[in-house]
């Protein structure tokens, strides 16, 4: 009886053992999709702020990332390389160690030149500076 109930708990434990890896192995997958595009500083004597692309690469999809200090995003507004502007309205405070929605690109696959972010500065007591990263969810597609 002592030995069916531990085989049991053991049983149970690997099967367990072996759902927990499968969902981190798909979360490491998604985490491997998402690269940094760029970062900055954010001035709290501006409005807007901007970060250039450098790399010549397809996303589906970008997210902001806020680091150090919350701000308030009002808008962002994303340049891509080959003809168009998409504009978004977001009006959110985004806290620090925090990100924004995840935004899906008009068109599909593009490749960004810049990102042009519109916000306000929200109080906070260690007078911090938000530090703002671009990721975007990289596609199959080849490097332009």
């Amino acid at each position: 009886m002592k030995n069916l109930l531990i085989a049991t708990i053991l049983i149970a434990l690997a099967t367990y053992s072996i759902a927990q890896s499968k969902s981190h192995e798909e979360m490491n997958k998604d985490a491997r999709q998402w690269h940094l595009m760029g970062k900055t500083k954010v001035n709290f004597q501006r409005d807007n702020d901007e970060i250039i692309v450098l790399e010549s690469k397809l996303y589906a999809n970008v997210k902001l990332r806020i680091i150090e200090a919350p701000i308030d995003l009002t808008s962002i507004r994303i340049y891509f390389n080959i003809a168009g502007v998409q504009d978004m309205q977001i009006d959110t405070i985004i806290r620090s160690s925090c990100e924004s929605q995840i935004i899906e690109l008009m068109g599909g696959e593009r490749n960004i030149r810049k990102i042009v972010f519109e916000y306000k500065t929200v109080n906070n007591n260690k007078d911090a500076r938000g530090h703002v990263e671009l990721w975007g969810y990289k596609t199959k597609g080849k490097k332009l």
